[in-house]
């Protein structure tokens, strides 16, 4: 061991003393050994027409016995962690924020306001404590804003807008006061005013069908679709179409990284692809193969681990976490849970 750290300390130019006893070597190289970091996993789990929310603690080298389930009254679609809270904010037919919690997970915010969709999603300004979800409104609502407890994260609905037909996937872009949102066939951009309110109409532009994730890049906003190969690709201000950015695959699931990148789930085959969008001329690197199609991606906040879930048979899905490094995905660890998994979010361990 004590040649092995001479080389090493060689390398980077400096000189052990000669009289550094053999205990202290160990103990040296022992304070060298950065211990794996844990992480919760969030899930949001449908069995037999019931739906909880469980938390997965995550040791840094395997899944611990989970936290015990909170009940849900409906299929949650979308988590978003808190940047500085311990809670996460849920969507289905109502914007609430859950309290990470192992023991007693508690829930608050409004009644719910709307109806669920297939695909719902949340975007969160922590600068204005303002967020919007989409959900199944009267007429053409489909995106709502609301407005965070600075204490508690408890969401308040506080407006509402019209929306591209059955628009689910959406993204936020505080710095630059817009909005954009995605439904069938329609992408649809709005210009927020200093406060982060929803202007009375939307700027259109064609998209796909099946619209499943709006990533921002650079000046650009790519689409991810689920029936069609193409990254469909809009310039931010004006708003308008740019034309394809790169026939990447169907993608089921996409979450942002840190640093201009992306995860995607392609559909087939099924598997997990690194994405560097680079400003708006997006390149990838496919990754793992899934033995079936995502349901649903997290990120934690560092950008480092993955969790993505799927469906093992019909009544049993298995949750993966993964280490990214540069373009790979290493596989660290599995979890088996009953029923189907809806949404998922990572985060730090609490109590």
């Amino acid at each position: 061991m004590l040649g092995t750290l001479l080389i090493l300390w060689s390398g980077c130019g400096f000189t052990v003393p000669s009289n550094l006893p053999d205990a202290s070597v160990d103990t040296m190289v022992d304070m060298m050994v950065v211990p794996p970091t844990p992480y919760w996993v969030m899930a949001a789990v449908t069995k037999v027409g019931v739906s909880s929310v469980a938390i997965y603690p995550f040791d840094g080298t395997a899944f611990k016995p989970p936290c015990p389930e909170h009940p849900n009254t409906l299929a949650i679609r979308d988590f978003l962690v808190h940047p500085s809270l311990r809670f996460a904010f849920e969507v289905e037919s109502g914007i609430h924020s859950l309290s990470l919690t192992c023991s007693s997970m508690t829930e608050s915010g409004m009644s719910n306001v709307a109806g669920v969709r297939a695909i719902q999603q949340i975007g969160f300004d922590a600068v204005n404590n303002v967020g919007f979800f989409t959900a199944d409104g009267a007429l053409a609502i489909g995106v709502y804003r609301f407005v965070a407890s600075s204490v508690t994260a408890a969401p308040t609905v506080t407006g509402s807008a019209n929306a591209p037909s059955n628009a689910g996937t959406l993204v936020l872009d505080p710095p630059g006061h817009q909005l954009f949102a995605a439904g069938t066939g329609i992408t649809a951009g709005y210009a927020l005013d200093g406060s982060m309110n929803l202007p009375a109409t939307y700027t259109s532009a064609a998209g796909c069908g099946m619209p499943t994730k709006l990533l921002l890049s650079g000046n650009f906003v790519l689409q991810m679709c689920a029936d069609a190969p193409d990254i469909k690709r809009y310039t931010k201000n004006p708003f308008v179409s740019d034309g394809t950015a790169g026939a990447i695959g169907a993608v089921d699931q996409a979450v942002a990284l840190p640093a201009d990148r992306a995860v995607v789930a392609r559909v087939s085959p099924a598997d997990l692809t690194v994405v560097a969008l680079a400003a708006g001329t997006p390149t990838w690197t496919p990754g793992p193969a899934l033995a079936s199609r995502a349901t649903a991606l997290a990120v934690s906040s560092d950008g480092e681990i993955i969790a993505s879930g799927r469906a093992i048979d019909a009544t049993t899905s298995e949750i993966a976490l993964w280490r990214l490094s540069g373009t790979s995905l290493t596989l660290l660890s599995k979890q088996t849970v009953t029923g189907y998994v809806t949404a998922l979010a990572v985060t730090t361990p609490g109590t």
